[in-house]
């Protein structure tokens, strides 16, 4: 073995001092310029030796000038030369090594060490090829137990005229390091331990304390260690160059600081192992420039990458910065542009690098903390890959921690920032894994569990934690992704904006994003067998005039085309606590401008034409968010939420078994002399939120929204969404199922806002809408199953606004609804509330479009203490809006039980003004509810246009108080077909319809009223139909009972328009008092029937009119009143009195009776002349005072005949 003396080593390096000055090239070439310790010849070599430095002390200052010379006395020009420094230093050039041991241990620099124009280097190994690869086998190569401090390298610079324009040419300055160049390692060792290194500067260039770097070389089975080093007060600055001592021009170059850290540039690595362990590093920073810290770094090493293992464990990070430098042309006074600045702590660079076969990327127990950036990129714990191809590798980040990673803008202006500034974006990054500029992942398995990020503060840029990245037209194929068990706490962003003239001539804004816990997917493609977030832990977030996307999934469009995503996704079991989202605005007299605020918890967001294809499962479950606010923007949690154009096809959905509470959404309303603008908040909570002018749209997808619960929620100027599928105007729901079942909802307030310019101009109000465990959908629908089922809602107020409750919404641009399956079934509801003229809606349908082909069911829900004032509320029903056409379809509305407040709707079908229901089957049965003051339960009501329609209510119970109830009213419209109205009970009071057919527009067809019981007071009308409009067809009344009084109409039809067909009132029972009328005809208008009154039992007392026909107007038609039975008391029973003008015939036979004092019983009377004749034959009189007939002056008409038949007839005469 041959060993080498540090004598030897001192001797040679003072030579090359003096002799030897190399052209510094690019930044990753680091060996060049160089003065070497051992140079060989062509085919020397080192085998089986030792090469040691060890135990030296040099407290000395040691001090390299580069040399340089200059034309025309420096008139013309000045050219700088290189000088180097070296202490405790092994170099060999153009050797191949094999067998030997290079070792610099225990050596010590206290004194300053600089350079001007050059290199310096302390306690390192310096081994180069020149311009020739070398090899070095079985050797191992040791740099530990060193300590330097104050190591400074600066650039020199190369002037001209004067310094009419110069050159800055970088420097480095390296302690404790390895440095390889042109040099293929192979079976070999190298290790970097025990360091210790303080004050490394350099200006211009680079600087290196613990530092293994490799150029254009080779690492084959090579084992690399860094395990125990200790730097601090690293600094790398770019320097600059001028033109006219900047005046004219100047510009910066890059510089950068390296700590702990591996950096391997167009170099092989292969079957290798690269170990940091227990590193310490503290304020290390690049101005201008890069600093690393604990890192690796491998750039340009395309194809030449495979097998390859690295570890980092147990590093510590402190106070690591990367700060953008500036150019500037006049001194700034025209413009100033910045640059780029990273900084990287305890994390991995993979830039425009290609790695193929298996590799291993580890990171745990690693600790950053105070990492920031200005300008450009700070990360701490992460993995980082530009431009770089990854194949059947592995990402492992495990129990790292970060705290205080910062970032913030830089900037760019014109004329000091006269004419226009902006800002530049930032980046910062904890314990998280970054793909940009078409990197590529494929069959990767990437592994985020138990990490911890605190303190992420972000001005103008982006700050991640525990998170996955993939940017720029990135892509990963066939690889998992497992996100689990982190934390992230007191993360912060805000947006930036800058502008000229208060905006008058230009603006420009700027964003600022937070990712905790989550995949970001921007501009990229996403292919993977499994992507799961679950058990993750964010609270303390806050976004100002920026976003937040916490324990989530974001797919956003970048600046190429949309994201796609190809790959299950879970979302399980997180929680995210105390979030703040706050759209930034800003505006003056002329102009005003809006920054957007978003927050995405628990959550996946598909954005700008992003789309999601049937390789993938959407699964949001078992999460909890609580205490989440967001200001003129939009919260979605625990959702999926698509926007512009974003589309599934074939994509299973599910979100249950979420947690929401303490939700809270609020406008942002500016304004300047009654000019300005307002924002509406949106609050997404445990939804499918489908939003956005181009459109969002689902196919062949089934989505599930089931067993969540949200609690508190508030919206101020806003809207809240909880459990909730809703798909915007422009979007498409085909050949899909929705479910929202076994939600609950409690707690839920919305108030609108208003604000007003100067003296009270231009007043603008919000709205403040809730829907809760509802369906709104706002688009097309085509062979789609719709189910609300088995949900609970609790304690809803909407001061100002709306609020739609275990319901569906179809709206305004729902055309062709065809082939749909539509189930509302089983919900519950208590406690709901709208006031100002809108709705409160609970288990109900609305259609805004048209529908074809269709069923829709509304199924056994309950509904308690439901109100609204001028809209009124609406209850188990189904609402067809003016302009809306369903046809061909069956609705069905039954067994549902409700208790609304005034003029509410209960179990009910309303068309519409200007709707259209054609050919379809209407079914409302076995209901109960009560309606008042102009409400309407279980019934029919229609103000546009319902023919040829098959109407059915039955078995239904309720009240009607001034209202409408068991009953189908024709408002105005058209309504044509059959109606059915059979076995209902209930009672009518103050005006009230119950179990009836109340017609003031035109209808035509079939009216039955059978096997109904009800109470008709106060002007009331009950099993009747009462016609004030236009009406042809038959109706039948048969075996209703009913009590009339106080004017009460019941068994009866009252016409007060156009009546004709045929009236048959069979098997009726029913009493009538108080000018009641029972199991009769009453006309007021024109009428033109065939009367039948058959078979019924009725009493009549105190001015009642019971089994009769009484006309005040013109009656045409045959008149049979048979076999009733009545009794009365002061009123009139199985008579027929005439105050109009009738013509035709008029039969009361086999009718039973008992006339009491002022009562009329089987009578004729016409109050005026008769024409024509009466008879009475073989009568059986029951009376208690015999009367008399008497003859006055009448308009009234009787042509034809009279005829009483034999039978149990009384005449008074």
């Amino acid at each position: 073995m041959v060993r080498i003396n540090k004598t030897v080593v001192a001797t040679a390096c003072a030579a090359a001092c003096a002799l030897t000055a190399w052209p510094v090239q690019a930044q990753e070439n680091m060996l060049h310029g160089l003065g070497w310790v051992m140079e060989g010849n062509p085919g020397s070599s080192i085998r089986s030796s030792a090469i040691t430095v060890s135990g030296n002390r040099s407290a000395a200052k040691v001090e390299a000038v580069g040399l340089g010379g200059s034309l025309g006395f420096g008139l013309a020009g000045v050219l700088r030369l290189i000088a180097t420094a070296q202490v405790n230093t092994i170099g060999l050039e153009a050797m191949d090594v094999g067998q030997s041991q290079l070792l610099v241990s225990g050596n010590r620099l206290s004194g300053p060490m600089t350079t001007l124009g050059g290199a310096a280097s302390a306690n390192s190994i310096l081994i180069s090829g020149q311009g020739e690869r070398k090899r070095l086998q079985g050797s191992q190569v040791t740099v530990a137990g060193n300590e330097a401090g104050d190591v400074h390298a600066q650039g020199a610079e190369l002037y001209a005229l004067l310094g009419s324009a110069s050159l800055q040419i970088p420097g480095r300055a390296s302690a404790n390091s390895v440095l390889l160049q042109s040099t293929d390692v192979e079976n070999s060792e190298i290790s970097n331990t025990q360091q210790r290194a303080q004050g490394v500067r350099s200006v211009g260039g680079s600087a290196l304390a613990n530092v293994l770097t490799a150029s254009q070389s080779g690492l084959q089975q090579v084992r690399i260690q860094q395990h125990g080093n200790v730097a601090s007060e690293v600094l790398a600055s770019g320097a600059s160059a001028a033109l006219g001592y900047g005046a004219l021009a100047q510009a910066k170059l890059e510089g950068a600081a390296l700590a702990n850290s591996i950096a391997l540039a167009q170099t092989q690595l292969g079957h290798s192992l690269l170990h940091q362990q227990g590193n310490e590093a503290r304020q290390i920073v690049g101005a201008g420039g890069g600093a690393m810290a604990n890192s690796m770094a491998l750039t340009q090493m395309d194809g030449q990458v495979r097998n390859w293992h690295a570890v980092q464990q147990g590093n510590v990070a402190q106070r690591v910065g990367a700060f953008g430098g500036e150019g500037s042309v006049l001194m700034g006074a025209l413009a100033s542009v910045d640059n780029h600045a990273s900084a990287l702590a305890n994390s991995i660079n993979l830039d425009r690098t290609r790695l193929a076969g298996r590799n291993e990327h580890t990171q745990t127990g690693n600790d950053a903390q105070d990492v920031q950036a200005r300008g450009g990129v700070a990360l701490a714990n992460s993995i980082w890959a530009l431009q770089a191809q990854l194949d059947a590798s592995s990402l492992t980040q495990q129990d790292n921690s970060a705290q205080q990673v910062r970032t913030n803008g830089g900037s760019v202006s014109a004329l000091g920032g006269a004419l226009g500034a902006a800002e530049r974006s930032s980046r910062a990054g904890a314990n998280s894994v970054v793909l940009a500029d078409q990197a590529a992942l494929k069959n990767m398995q990437v592994l985020q569990q138990g990490n911890q990020a605190r303190g992420l503060d972000v001005r103008g840029g982006q700050a991640m934690a525990n998170s996955v990245l993939a940017d720029q037209q990135a892509s990963l194929q066939d690889g998992q992704v497992l996100i689990e068990h982190n934390q992230a706490q007191g993360l912060s962003t805000q947006g930036s904006q800058e502008q000229l003239a208060g905006g008058l001539l230009w603006k420009a804004q700027q964003d600022a994003v937070v990712l905790a816990n989550s995949l970001a997917v921007v501009g990229s493609q996403w292919r993977s067998p499994q992507l799961a977030l679950q058990a993750n832990t964010a609270g303390q977030l806050h976004a100002d005039g920026g976003s937040i996307t916490a324990n989530s999934v974001s797919l956003e469009r970048g600046d190429g085309a949309g994201s796609a995503l190809h790959a299950p996704v879970w979302l399980k079991g997180n929680t995210a606590i105390e979030v703040q989202t706050q759209a930034e605005s800003s505006s003056t007299a002329i102009s005003s401008s809006h920054t957007r605020a978003r927050a995405a918890l628990n959550a996946v967001l598909l954005h700008d034409n992003s789309s999601v294809d049937a390789d993938s499962q959407l699964q949001i479950a078992g999460n909890r968010a609580e205490l989440v606010s967001g200001m003129g923007g939009t919260a979605l949690v625990q959702s999926l939420a698509a926007y512009r154009g974003a589309s599934l096809v074939r994509t299973p959905v599910t979100i249950e078994n979420n947690r929401a509470q303490g939700i809270h959404a609020r406008g942002d309303h500016q304004q300047t002399l009654g000019y300005g603008s307002s924002r509406h908040g949106i609050a997404a909570v445990n939804s499918v939120y489908l939003e956005g002018q181009q459109g969002a749209g689902l196919k062949d997808s089934h989505m599930q929204v089931q067993a969540n619960r949200a609690e508190e929620m508030h919206a101020d100027g806003a809207l809240v969404q909880a459990n909730t599928l809703a798909l915007s105007q422009r979007g498409r729901l085909l050949e899909s199922q929705a479910l929202v079942r076994n939600n609950q909802a409690a707690s839920v307030s919305a108030f609108a806002q208003t604000t007003r310019g100067l003296f009270g101009v231009n007043e603008r109000q919000s709205f403040a809408d809730v829907n809760l465990n509802t369906l709104d959908i706002q688009a097309p629908l085509a062979a789609s199953s719709l189910l609300v089922e088995d949900n609970r809602v609790e304690r809803v107020d909407a001061q100002e606004g709306g609020a739609s409750v275990n319901s569906v919404a179809l709206g305004q641009r729902a055309q062709g609804l065809r082939a749909l399956e539509m189930r509302v079934a089983g919900n519950q509801a208590t406690g709901v509330r709208s006031s100002q003229g809108q709705q409160a809606l609970a288990h109900s349908v609305t259609i805004d479009g048209t529908a074809s082909n269709s069923r829709l069911d509304v199924v056994g829900n309950q509904a308690q203490q439901v109100h609204a004032d001028a809209a009124g509320a609406e209850a188990s029903s189904v609402k067809a809006d003016g302009g809306s056409s369903v046809a061909h379809s069956s609705i069905g509305i039954t067994g549902n039980r409700a208790s609304i407040g005034t003029g509410g709707t209960v179990a009910s079908v309303k068309n519409q003004q200007g709707g259209r229901i054609a050919q379809s089957r209407i079914t409302i049965a076995n209901n109960q509810a009560s309606a008042s003051q102009g409400g309407v339960n279980a019934s029919v009501i229609n103000s546009g246009s319902l023919g040829n329609a098959a109407i059915t209510i039955s078995g239904n119970r309720g009240s009607a108080n001034a209202a409408l109830a068991n009953s189908v009213r024709n408002r105005h419209g058209r309504l044509g077909g059959q109606i059915a109205i059979l076995n209902n009970r209930g009672q009518a009071a103050a005006g009230g319809v119950l179990n009836s057919v109340d017609n003031s527009g035109s209808l035509s067809g079939s009216v039955t009223i059978v096997g109904n019981q009800g109470q008709a007071s106060g002007n009331a009308l009950a099993n009747s139909v009462h016609n004030s409009g236009a009406m042809n067809g038959r109706i039948v009344l048969a075996a209703n009972k009913a009590n009339a009084s106080s004017a009460g109409v019941a068994n009866a039809v009252k016409n007060q328009g156009q009546l004709s067909g045929r009236v048959s009132i069979v098997g009726n029972d029913g009493t009538a008092s108080t000018s009641g009328t029972v199991n009769s005809v009453v006309n007021n208008g024109m009428m033109a029937a065939d009367v039948s009154i058959v078979g019924n039992r009725g009493s009549a007392s105190m001015g009642g009119v019971s089994n009769s026909v009484v006309n005040n107007g013109v009656m045409a038609g045959r008149v049979l009143i048979a076999g009733n039975q009545s009794s009365t008391a002061g009123g009139t029973v199985n008579s027929l009195i005439n105050h109009g003008v009738m013509t035709g015939s008029v039969n009361i036979v086999a009718n039973r009776g008992a006339a009491a004092p002022g009562a009329t019983t089987g009578s004729v009377i016409n109050a005026g002349a008769l024409v024509g004749a009466a008879g009475v034959a073989a009568n059986v009189s029951h009376v208690a005072n015999p009367g008399y007939t008497y003859t006055v002056p009448s308009t009234g008409v009787i042509n034809q005949s009279v005829l009483i038949a034999p039978a149990y007839n009384f005449v008074f005469q």
